[in-house]
């Protein structure tokens, strides 16, 4: 990297995207969009030296997952811890993640807010379903319990849809 970047800490953002799901989805539009991603993200004072949204902020590596998650809730669940176990993954330090999915046929964008502990009562695309998702919930040894119901973001999605918004380019359509 040049000088731009010799004096400060790297983040390095895990981002992953996920295999088929269902018969209806055998290219997961999650992983088409993880694999693509550039190693680090540009720095908007780089592209717009005086745009309102330029910040100092420490050169962002792009730290993508090397393949595509295979969507079955015994996966997930023995490769998602590895992510948090304190150890460098890949090599790296993660600060924070961003698990792109897919939600059926929408033709937009989605940042969720929340991730739920519950309510996964559908087979995976193994045919399968969650083993522990009602298993002794009142039980201490239940694997979820004294946690809470859903888990929220600290981002401030509200600024970070602004910041998207005022750094994407502006489409026309003429009739």
């Amino acid at each position: 990297m040049g000088s731009q970047t010799d004096n400060k800490e790297e983040f390095t953002i895990l981002v992953t995207g996920f295999g088929p799901f269902r018969e209806q989805y055998p290219v997961n539009p999650s992983w088409e969009i993880a694999k693509g991603l550039p190693e680090y993200l540009p720095t908007v004072s780089a592209k717009v030296p005086k745009s309102r949204f330029a910040v100092d902020l420490p050169p962002v590596r792009i730290l993508v997952h090397p393949e595509a998650i295979h969507v079955g809730y015994d996966n997930v669940r023995s490769l998602t811890p590895k992510f948090w176990d304190g150890n460098e993954y890949m090599g790296h330090k993660i600060d924070a993640a961003i698990h792109i999915g897919m939600a059926g046929p929408e033709l937009q964008y989605k940042i969720e807010r929340r991730a739920h502990r519950t309510g996964y009562d559908k087979k995976d695309v193994d045919g399968l379903l969650l083993k522990d998702e009602t298993e002794g919930k009142l039980d201490e040894n239940w694997i979820w319990h004294g946690l809470p119901d859903e888990l929220l973001s600290e981002l401030d999605i509200e600024d970070i849809h602004m910041r998207w918004q005022g750094n994407s380019p502006v489409y026309s359509v003429a009739a």
